[in-house]
């Protein structure tokens, strides 16, 4: 999985991809809600991935799959239905283009709620 929360880096095999770049004091729920997954890379384009919620003490919700880097309305309606109670979110099976070469970045992991 991830090194951190947030981000992912296999060192020379593919470019470092984060969720998002929003850090002024809003909870985790409202920064899956307001960003998307970004290639810190020149020339680097995530062109999908599968999103994986599972809400603590229920089934795993999806796999969706995401065309692009950002949340789909659907997916964000049911990450703002959770009740804010660690919960979790899988960014899975990460397509990024960059310089015209096509990889698969590492799983990002998330677990946001007390």
């Amino acid at each position: 999985m991830s090194k951190n929360s947030f981000s992912q880096n296999t060192g020379k095999q593919t470019p470092e991809i984060t969720f998002g770049e929003i850090d002024r004091g809003i909870t985790t729920k409202e920064k899956i809600l307001t960003s998307k997954l970004i290639c810190h890379k020149p020339n680097c384009q995530i062109t999908g991935y599968s999103v994986m919620i599972l809400p603590k003490g229920r089934d795993l919700i999806g796999p969706y799959w995401v065309p692009g880097d950002q949340l789909t309305e659907k997916i964000k309606n049911t990450i703002k239905d959770l009740p804010d109670s660690k919960n979790k979110i899988f960014f899975d099976s990460i397509q990024v283009t960059n310089n015209d070469k096509k990889w698969q970045a590492t799983a990002i992991y998330i677990q946001f709620g007390q």
